[in-house]
């Protein structure tokens, strides 16, 4: 059996949060694994009927995915200390799309952590809609962690 040797970290937007990076961090350096950070960027927003004069508007995507990679390693760098291989990709675009596309092309995961701010995983979005990242992990075929800063009540405790 093939053993995976990656661990994926979820983001999107640039609130890294302590307490994932240093979760995914302790995993792959258990598992002498890499740290594979996918940050999901919709520039745009939910909004799909934006015009198609605002969308070409925006930013250079090659320059914009450069600088959000070097600002989630200059925040992640010193969460995860410099033992633990890193490897930062930046999709633009609607977020359930991008990953979707994403993890048909890569290859499997062992954990997938979410990286982000807990209530993006219970908010939706503008409508009534689910948000993105709530549907993640009936998607993926490995377990998906969402560390939480402190223990819920009672966790933790022995009697």
């Amino acid at each position: 059996m093939l053993r995976q040797t990656r661990i994926a970290v979820f983001m999107e937007d640039l609130n890294v949060q302590p307490a994932a990076a240093r979760y995914a961090a302790a995993l792959a350096q258990r598992m002498n694994a890499g740290l594979y950070v996918l940050l999901l960027i919709d520039p745009v927003g939910d909004r799909r009927d934006t015009p198609r004069r605002a969308r070409e508007q925006l930013p250079d995507t090659a320059r914009l995915r450069t600088e959000y990679r070097l600002a989630v390693k200059r925040s992640l760098r010193p969460l995860i200390g410099k033992r633990v291989p890193l490897h930062v990709e930046v999709l633009l675009g609607d977020r359930t799309s991008e990953f979707l596309k994403y993890m048909a092309s890569n290859p499997v995961f062992h954990t997938a952590v979410w990286g982000g701010t807990e209530s993006a995983l219970h908010h939706g979005g503008s409508r009534g809609r689910r948000p993105w990242a709530a549907g993640i992990a009936k998607e993926l075929s490995c377990p998906f962690v969402v560390p939480r800063a402190t223990p819920t009540s009672g966790a933790g405790t022995s009697s």
